[in-house]
């Protein structure tokens, strides 16, 4: 089934501008939901929109590059400069539109829409949907829309609107500079308006980490943010290369579970780590599982990347948690958190990242929400405090304060593991 669906039937008339000519009865259709359907209040209701497709275009080439790689950078907090860049209501100008947003969540984009009224164009868009596809499915709706758009524009004689200008840039991005448009998008920039301090930045992490770990610090940071840490990133990369080797041949072996678009993120980390539980015979209720894989692997989450490593800011805050520099079947590992709870979190972490990375290829683990940092958060979690060990402890699906913190405590894992692991178990932690 097609996840999300675009379609435009230009509408016939006089054309005194680009608005006239892209006049259109449009349908936007989130898997078999269309989102376009409205009520009016003055009149009869419809399943389409008779509007100009030219500001959804417009903004489409505008915000291109966010688009497509610009994930949330925070999961909680409502950033009005990232809504502008990916919710379509950005792109009303004055005419009625459903509240659809495109987020990308990594490889796959998320795309959803919730009930919105348009109170001074007296419309409501009551249906409400949400899917996950693959960026290129998504991408390919997006081109054949803003082509569409822009033929009808040439069509009508128009042949050097802002719309069309953007798309110019787009067209001719050449293959060697995609890396880098992906990059700036990733931070929220248009890659055409992006100024040097930060194309130097991007050039010098992509020389000391790779592109593949330099995507991972752009996917979790902010423009500001990179810039404060590049510093830091460098050191990083400094340490991965004195880190002693893990074997990571015993992860080369193991086939990893799949990873369907169509479900969260985080249930392809805890499949994997349910699989590695199997395959390396870790019993839930033994204290000792997750030091049983460190020892295993030849990790040791006990060491620090470095007791000076602090963050842009000056306050030991960074966008990561550790490296992972993956070579053939061994991998080094630099983590960077003080505390031992929050090291053995990004030590299991590493595992996974160890697990799915590419041969000679370095990621960083951090508190992105795209797929790949989901799953592997998820995965530290099984790793240290397994589900079915809560639920071998819980009476009639609670599990005291006393327990939870004693669970936390014996496994060497921070309380928040705990709750997470027991609040997605339908356990309830009683109060104190």
């Amino acid at each position: 089934m097609t996840v999300l669906t675009i379609r435009s039937v230009w509408l016939p008339g006089e054309v005194a501008s680009e608005l006239d000519a892209t006049m259109c009865k449009l349908t936007i259709l989130i898997g078999r939901q269309n989102v376009t359907e409205y009520k009016a209040t003055r009149a009869r209701g419809g399943l389409s929109l008779d509007i100009p497709a030219y500001f959804l275009a417009e903004w489409m080439a505008e915000n291109w590059w966010a688009l497509l790689h610009e994930p949330k950078k925070d999961e909680e907090k409502d950033d009005p400069e990232y809504r502008q860049r990916h919710s379509l209501l950005a792109a009303q100008h004055g005419f009625a539109v459903p509240n659809l947003s495109i987020m990308p969540v990594g490889r796959a984009i998320h795309v959803f829409a919730t009930r919105h009224h348009a109170q001074l164009a007296g419309v409501t868009f009551e249906r409400s949907a949400a899917a996950d596809a693959s960026r290129p499915e998504i991408e390919g709706v997006l081109r054949n829309f803003v082509s569409g758009c822009i033929g009808v524009l040439v069509h009508h004689g128009f042949e050097d609107t802002p719309l069309q200008q953007a798309w110019r840039l787009i067209e001719n991005t050449a293959d060697d500079q995609r890396e880098f448009c992906e990059l700036a998008g990733a931070l929220g920039l248009s890659p055409y308006n992006a100024d040097d301090d930060i194309a130097n930045s991007l050039d010098l992490l992509v020389d000391v980490l790779g592109a593949r770990a330099t995507r991972d610090l752009c996917l979790a940071s902010t423009p500001s943010i990179l810039l404060k840490t590049t510093h830091a990133a460098q050191e990083i990369a400094a340490q991965i290369d004195a880190a002693p080797h893990a074997d990571v041949a015993a992860l080369s072996r193991m086939s990893l579970p799949d990873d369907n678009l169509h479900a969260p993120g985080w249930r392809r980390g805890l499949e994997a780590a349910k699989k590695l539980a199997r395959e390396f015979r870790l019993d839930s209720c033994d204290i000792r599982a997750a030091d049983v894989v460190f020892d295993r692997l030849g990790m040791d989450p006990s060491k620090r990347a470095g007791s000076h490593f602090l963050g842009g800011d000056g306050r030991g805050w960074l966008p990561f948690n550790c490296a992972i520099k993956r070579n053939d079947t061994t991998a080094r590992v630099a983590i960077v958190p003080e505390d031992e709870t929050q090291r053995r979190f990004a030590g299991a972490r590493a595992v996974y990242f160890a697990w799915i990375s590419k041969p000679q290829e370095q990621r960083l683990a951090t508190a992105a929400v795209t797929r790949d940092q989901q799953a592997s958060r998820q995965f530290a979690a099984e790793i240290l405090v397994p589900r079915a060990c809560l639920q071998a402890q819980a009476v009639r699906g609670v599990l005291s304060y006393g327990q939870a913190h004693d669970i936390a405590e014996k496994r060497r894992a921070s309380p928040w593991v705990v709750y997470y692991q027991a609040n997605n178990s339908g356990i309830r932690v009683g109060s104190i």
